[in-house]
């Protein structure tokens, strides 16, 4: 069904790199909460810092802005 749907979009909205590992860090942490799965808060700090770290640098790549020392 999730195939269809991005299938369908044509905005590449859905396809997205950054808001899927958004998506799944959040789930991760909601689903820790919920089934009281009792992560140490430094974990859950890493699994948000990771996420970050992620998305802040396709956000970089995405808008050019990544500069590469010419050799």
């Amino acid at each position: 069904m999730l195939t269809a749907i991005l299938a369908r979009t044509t905005s590449g909205r859905l396809r997205s790199r950054k808001l899927w590992t958004m998506v799944g860090a959040v789930t991760t942490l909601v689903v820790d909460n919920l089934a009281g799965l009792n992560l140490s808060p430094l974990t859950q700090g890493l699994i948000a810092g990771v996420a970050a770290v992620y998305i802040i640098a396709q956000a970089l790549t995405d808008s050019g802005q990544v500069w590469v020392k010419d050799e």
